[in-house]
């Protein structure tokens, strides 16, 4: 029980900041694997000295992990997805089948031996400061890519695919033919093989055939795990079931809590009131999947493809929905709080379906849609695609639209003015933001950044706009903000 509490005082903890005040306590618990698979998600373990700590299958997405010793951890299939891990020190730890997509890695210490074990790199920054270029060929990333129908042997397409020139992608693979011996074999795509000689288990042996990565069939693994009972009896928590060919597969009620279903195939997938509390579910192919009813407590659908999804009903509490696209799902009925949609595509949608519920949208792509009378007090869509919205009957007071681009969108003056901020948004008849509103946040950053307010030339540079368009703006206000704020 002691043991327990201590690991939830620290996943605590870790969450505010303070986990430093636990380390002393946890003692063996570093390393006796006590901490395997936790969820560290936006944890803030910056500095901490947590060398040879066993971390295995642990989910850092997000994380702080800035000047982190982790020198000889155990960081098998650890997930640092969107992790900032610059200066890190990951000597000699073990990164084996690590996801690290889009992870700053930036002066970080380690080797290229490591990053070849590793599963995934797209979008991450390197070391050296660089955009990873693929040329580890990670089985991860060469996954995702084949998930999203690419043609992985086309130079042109796949430098496209990592965001490199064409010159950069193949110097890459010239250099890992150049340098292949030196480096470890890479390892099976979402292998599931153990550390050391111990045989599979029949569950894990049948995780294995479900991904495809036996000469079975991923359709005789799922009659054996439900003829076992396996779906109901909570067998599968917290199971490794990476890239399980699901599509179409009557799942309902299963229990799987903390599964690893990342790339999973889950196309048309029946999830009616299934139970994915703290579930993995990125980049996980989940297009018409029914989720009445599902629970997706605190569920990382990070990248998911959830396009025409059914939600209805589901409870949607601090799930992560980074990057997804729900073009057309259905949410009436949904327990919806503290749900993170930040640069969801969330088009196609009804948002009457979101009413009454806390979420963030930042970056979200919510073109064309109608929000009718929707109240957005205080929401984040800094960054937002708001083109040809409709806001005009939304409730916007103190709603933050920085770098929002909203081209064409449908909104009053009135509102416009009771926003918080609108600091280099692009605004709706295309013209960008001048300060007109004088919009506290807008302000109140300017004054942190040491612009002097009462100058014309800093507060046009600081709005990124001509000093002409910044003192028109002014004018403007001068005349039309009594009104618009009596």
């Amino acid at each position: 029980m002691r043991k327990r509490r201590l690991v939830r005082r620290f996943i605590k903890e870790a969450r505010r900041g303070s986990a430093a005040f636990v380390l002393p306590e946890l003692g063996p618990l570093l390393r006796d694997g006590s901490l395997r698979g936790i969820d560290l998600h936006r944890a803030i373990l910056d500095g901490l000295t947590l060398d040879e700590a066993d971390f295995e299958g642990a989910i850092f997405i997000e994380a702080n992990l800035r000047r982190t010793s982790l020198r000889g951890a155990n960081l098998r299939e650890a997930d640092f997805g969107l992790a900032d891990l610059t200066r890190a020190d990951l000597t000699d730890a073990i990164v084996y089948l690590a996801h690290f997509s889009e992870a700053d890695l930036r002066g970080a210490h380690i080797t290229d031996q490591q990053l070849a074990q590793a599963l995934t790199l797209a979008g991450a920054t390197m070391p050296d400061g660089s955009r990873y270029d693929g040329r580890f060929n990670l089985s991860g990333d060469l996954a995702y890519a084949e998930g999203e129908m690419l043609l992985i042997d086309d130079p042109e397409v796949m430098a496209d695919w990592f965001g490199v020139s064409l010159q950069r992608y193949v110097d890459g693979q010239n250099w890992f033919d150049a340098n292949a011996e030196r480096l470890r074999p890479k390892p099976t795509p979402f292998a599931l093989t153990q550390r050391d000689s111990t045989p599979l288990t029949p569950k894990e042996q049948l995780m294995r055939q479900l991904g495809g990565f036996t000469d079975g069939r991923p359709e005789d693994a799922f009659a054996a795990i439900r003829e076992r009972g396996w779906l109901h009896d909570g067998s599968l928590r917290g199971t490794k079931m990476y890239e399980a060919r699901l599509a179409g597969t009557d799942l309902t009620g299963a229990l799987l809590e903390r599964a690893r279903l990342d790339l999973a195939k889950l196309k048309g997938a029946n999830l009616t009131e299934a139970s994915l509390t703290r579930a993995s579910l990125e980049n996980a192919d989940l297009r018409e999947a029914v989720l009445r009813h599902a629970d997706l407590t605190a569920a990382l659908v990070i990248g998911a493809d959830l396009r025409g999804a059914d939600l209805r009903g589901a409870a949607l509490v601090e799930t992560d929905f980074t990057g997804a696209d729900l073009r057309g799902a259905r949410f009436k009925g949904a327990t919806i709080d503290a749900v993170r949609l930040v640069r969801a595509d969330l088009r196609d949608i009804d948002l009457a379906d979101l009413r009454g519920g806390t979420f963030d949208l930042a970056g979200a792509n919510l073109s064309g849609l109608d929000f009718g009378t929707l109240d957005l007090t205080a929401a984040d869509l800094s960054f937002a695609t708001l083109h040809e919205a409709r806001l005009e009957g939304a409730t916007l007071d103190d709603v933050l639209l920085v770098e929002a681009d909203l081209t064409g969108a449908a909104m009053r003056e009135s509102q416009l003015a009771r926003l918080s901020g609108l600091l280099r948004a692009t605004m709706p008849d295309g013209s960008f933001y001048d300060g007109r509103y004088r919009l506290p946040a807008d302000l109140a950053d300017a004054q942190l950044n040491g612009v002097d307010r009462d100058d014309p030339l800093e507060m046009a540079h600081w709005y990124d706009v001509e000093e002409k368009a910044y003192r028109a703006g002014q004018a403007w206000a001068d005349s039309n903000l009594p009104r618009l704020l009596p």
